[in-house]
């Protein structure tokens, strides 16, 4: 059989698995790779695979996919142990060999005779010797697949033992193990009959040779088991440019504390993912379009002058600033507080421009000052369209312009001249429009968490001590529902009066007694107690923002008004807009 890959072509090999593990070779799985991954449901349907053909005579034989590896430069001298770096399908030979202890056991437990399980060709020592060890090896060499960081260990505690050590966290090795050997115990069947089904597994061996590219016949195959993530595969297309020696020092010093500080150790990696559209949107500057995989490969070869280790190198420094990015807290130091209020905002397109900006921070290209004051301005920005309740489909197009405007020798400058610059769908609200908007803008029924947030910001706004807000609720001062004592206070226009003010913000406040205040008359609300005659009204909140409720007698559509305009002054003080230079 040949394989064509391109203008690249390879011989490969149909056959048996027995025969492709009982070679005296050992399938050495590079550190980079992907850890072991199968879950019970691939365990149990190649379970139920093997049953299946080893009881159907008339089928000779079961396809289970390939496996791509490459020969090492000592591999070819006839004294040592073949060994090969497995390229695809290192997630197979794993649980085969899982399968063939398991057998090994299995047997044990079936036959009882030692005499018959001797003369058995499926007893453990059997199986170990042919398929699962190089007996006339030490070292790590000894064992036929050998396996990256964790796995491995698991693997050889497996094979010592069944007993899995309290040190292994992470690795599917041990639970597999239970899984399979507990489905041939299930099975009930004959161990023979279970080796005969493995006997006729079939695979395609295709061996490359250090000229062979290896990253091209890895895309190209179409190979069988769990699909590879992006991430995987980016990963991989990076580390195989490089000799097996570096492989494992970009692994160790870039990669993989990468993959630990995004949550990639326990196999997630959507965390990585959304980290690296971020990082190509920002060192693309543009938004991506189609697979950012194949975006990344053409990155790579346009600026393949930096060489793997440099590019290796940029991608973890960016994820130091996309996960100072990520955990940002207003208990940090002021960039840290000033990253933290922009995430409040929830705008997270802006991720790609705040990279740029810690990049350029970490060389030296911008002072903390104009850092601080691009951030501020970022939140203030986005704020202002929420306050005002403006769309949020520029948000795309906006945050691409904030990240080009940051290519300049003064970004700060460059970045409110941006600003200026934004079309009237993408603007940010004059303190005119935040004073207009609100006095009608039905805020609270437009989105109730964004309500909080702003008045949050309000409460909190000039305090030292904070008020944790999330243990209050959003209290209509007029009610959503008015009773006859609320339209007889309004008057003849209540209806009106209602319709247009009760979700605005100038009739909206915070606090703990939405249930006891319910639809009492606003006289009531100022001053009412609880149960057990404590007094729960406006006047004793602690509530800094319920403090005009005390100064009027009356609720109606002018104190709402005049609230408004009073927290619509406030807010443009918070979220202030930026002075052209």
């Amino acid at each position: 059989m040949e394989w064509a890959i391109k203008e690249h072509t390879m011989k490969a090999i149909d056959t048996e698995l027995t025969k492709f593990l009982g070679a005296e070779a050992q399938y050495y799985v590079p550190i980079y790779q992907r850890k072991y991954s199968w879950k019970k449901d691939n365990c149990l349907k190649l379970i139920d695979d093997i049953l299946k053909v080893a009881k159907d005579n008339e089928r000779p034989c079961h396809f289970i996919g390939s496996v791509i590896y490459l020969a090492k430069q000592d591999a070819m001298h006839a004294s040592a142990v073949k060994e090969y770096l497995v390229i695809d399908g290192q997630q197979r030979l794993t649980t085969i060999s899982i399968v063939l202890l398991a057998l090994g056991d299995y047997t044990r437990a079936k036959i009882v005779d030692d005499a018959d399980y001797n003369k058995a060709t499926t007893s453990l020592e059997k199986l170990s010797r042919r398929y699962l060890t190089n007996e006339d090896e030490t070292g790590d060499t000894y064992y036929k697949v050998r396996l990256n960081e964790e796995d491995f260990y698991a693997w050889m505690k497996l094979l010592e033992n069944r007993t899995k050590p309290d040190d292994i966290k992470r690795s599917k090795i041990f639970e597999n193990y239970g899984i399979i050997y507990k489905a041939l115990c299930d099975s009930n069947v004959e161990p023979q009959l279970v080796y005969d089904g493995i006997k006729k597994l079939r695979l395609v061996d295709i061996c490359l040779v250090p000229e062979d590219n290896a990253q091209l016949v890895f895309e190209t195959v179409n190979s069988t088991g769990l699909p590879l993530s992006t991430a995987d595969k980016i990963r991989n297309f990076l580390l195989m440019t490089v000799e097996p020696s570096k492989q494992t020092k970009l692994y160790l010093e870039y990669w993989h504390p990468m993959e630990k500080a995004l949550g990639m150790e326990s196999g997630e990696s959507s965390q990585f993912e959304s980290f690296f559209n971020y990082y190509m949107t920002s060192v693309l500057q543009r938004q991506l379009v189609g697979d950012y995989y194949d975006v990344f490969k053409n990155y790579y070869y346009e600026n393949k002058a930096a060489g793997t280790e440099g590019i290796v190198k940029q991608i973890h420094q960016y994820s130091k600033y996309y996960t100072e990015w990520n955990t940002a807290s207003d208990k940090g130091t002021r960039i840290q507080r000033a990253l933290f209020k922009v995430r409040k905002t929830g705008q997270f397109k802006i991720t790609p421009a705040i990279l740029k900006l810690l990049s350029d921070r970490n060389d030296g290209l911008i002072a903390d000052d104009d850092v601080v004051e691009i951030l501020t301005i970022m939140e203030s920005y986005w704020m202002r369209r929420a306050i005002c309740a403006l769309p949020t489909n520029t948000a795309g197009p906006v945050c691409i312009s904030m990240l080009k405007s940051l290519n300049a020798t003064n970004q700060l400058k460059s970045f409110k001249a941006n600003l200026f610059s934004l079309t009237w769908a993408q603007r940010m609200p004059s303190d005119t429009e935040i004073k207009d908007t609100l006095k009608t803008l039905k805020i609270y029924s437009l989105s109730s968490s964004r309500t909080k947030t702003i008045l949050d910001k309000l409460e909190n706004n000039r305090r030292k001590e904070y008020v944790p807000t999330s243990e209050y609720t959003i209290e209509h001062i007029m009610p959503q529902t008015l009773s006859d004592d609320w339209k007889s206070d309004l008057g003849a226009d209540a209806n009106r009066i209602h319709e247009t003010y009760v979700h605005t913000i100038g009739n909206l406040t915070l606090t703990g007694y939405n249930s006891e205040y319910q639809n009492k008359r606003f006289s009531d609300k100022v001053d009412c107690t609880d149960k057990a005659g404590n007094a729960i009204g406006y006047r004793h909140t602690p509530i800094k923002i319920s403090s005009y409720l005390t100064t009027v007698s009356k609720w109606g559509e002018d104190e709402i008004l005049a609230r408004a305009e009073m927290l619509s002054d406030e807010l443009i003080t918070i979220w202030k807009y930026p002075k052209k230079d």
